[in-house]
């Protein structure tokens, strides 16, 4: 049996842990109640495990943009000669 990990808001991991409770489970401790979710491999489907990666991921892109300063979030235009 093989786990991986996906880090969802605690209201996306309730939501998928209703859908999908062969596949899907907290984390122990303050880790699972803030929304880490252990995925069973071999029990998710595909398109389950897409989904739920896919939030991982922009939820870790919007916390990421909101801790950059100010400065670096703008598009730096490269120069042209």
């Amino acid at each position: 049996m093989k786990f991986g990990m996906v880090a969802l808001t605690p209201d996306e991991q309730q939501t998928f842990m209703r859908a999908y409770p062969e596949a899907f489970a907290p984390e122990s401790g303050a880790w699972g109640r803030g929304g880490c979710t252990r995925v069973r491999l071999d029990s998710v489907d595909e398109d389950a495990l897409g989904e739920s990666m896919t939030l991982a991921w922009q939820q870790t892109v919007k916390e990421g943009a909101a801790k950059r300063p100010a400065a670096t979030r703008t598009v730096r235009r490269s120069r042209t000669r």
